[in-house]
């Protein structure tokens, strides 16, 4: 999701620069064509961003997801509504249609459904992008924490949908706010588009990552049959541990040892399906050089998180 945010700051950095091309002694004329040029490209930016965002928004839910239970319930009823045809005429297809929903098929009808729905955007002003995401995610309203400078997320709002209205106006040949291109205004726009990206984007990363950890697996180093395959672990000089080795540590030990790969604990790597690799932070980890967090939670991709807010503990806390 970080991606769409860092492309869109790429974006408005590359016409940063674009906008200096208006301090050389080029003419007025020429600067009104740079400043239109800059304005065009700068909501050509944003939209490109939001539909970014919602697809990676949507990625990570599909990609983290067990179910579609976390989903919200009207955003469900669109997708459905979406891939399953009302004409049951060709009972083939509406089988199908139905049937592709079964086992995992939801990802897919999920991001199908987004992908149409960005084409379907047109203009990414403040009315359409609060319809977009609350289609797509679930959001009812994603401008509400918008702010910038002193102006509030009503006037944000309004100042977004005054930037696609001056573009408008400069793609149609209008030539009605002429006298509104100038840098003032121009590098008031990029600075206020970079604000309210960052604002969306936090929003949309916390919503989706709550929905995700709803059905995320909860681990804890802090269990003794970890300690006991650390502690074995560091004697291995050749750094390989066998699955009879980890069998002979206990049932707990072979039942739960894979759970020392997730990141960021990666303390043990997989050579083959009866071998682990023991791993240099395992080893800092046993002598006290580095910190774990003490709880993580691993998704339906097995990409981990640590839990938000829990604690980081060295080995010498859970070795008791």
């Amino acid at each position: 999701m970080k991606k769409s945010l860092n492309l869109f700051f790429q974006s408005l950095h590359e016409i940063q620069l674009f906008l200096k091309l208006t301090e050389s002694p080029s003419g007025e004329l020429n600067e009104k064509i740079i400043l239109r040029s800059i304005i065009v490209l700068m909501v050509a930016a944003w939209e490109q961003f939001i539909e970014q965002l919602a697809e990676k928004s949507v990625l990570s839910l599909t990609n983290h997801l067990r179910d579609s239970n976390p989903i919200p319930e009207k955003v469900k009823q669109s997708i459905a509504i979406f891939t399953v045809p009302e004409n049951r005429s060709n009972l083939r297809g509406f089988s199908n249609s139905v049937w592709n929903f079964s086992e995992k098929g939801w990802k897919k009808a999920y991001h199908d459904y987004c992908i149409f729905n960005s084409k379907e955007l047109n203009t990414a002003s403040s009315k359409n992008i609060k319809r977009f995401f609350e289609n797509i995610i679930g959001i009812k309203d994603i401008t509400s924490n918008w702010k910038y400078n002193n102006l509030t997320s009503v006037e944000c709002a309004n100042k977004l949908d005054d930037l696609i209205d001056l573009r408008h106006d400069i793609a149609h040949g209008a030539n009605i706010r002429q006298n509104e291109l100038n840098i003032k205004n121009t590098t008031f726009y990029n600075n206020f588009l970079r604000e309210i990206s960052s604002l969306t984007f936090d929003q949309t990363f916390n919503w989706v990552s709550n929905l995700s950890q709803l059905q995320a697996l909860t681990y804890t180093i802090n269990q003794s049959c970890f300690v006991q395959i650390i502690k074995y672990a560091v004697t291995k000089k050749d750094r390989v541990l066998t699955l009879n080795e980890i069998k002979r540590l206990g049932s707990s030990a072979q039942g739960n040892h894979n759970k020392l790969k997730y990141e960021p604990w990666g303390l043990l790597e997989d050579i083959d399906s009866k071998t682990r690799r023991v791993t240099e932070r395992l080893l800092d980890f046993y002598k006290g050089k580095i910190s774990l967090p003490l709880n993580i939670i691993v998704y339906d991709n097995d990409e981990s998180d640590p839990i938000p807010n829990t604690q980081n503990v060295f080995f010498s806390d859970i070795d008791i």
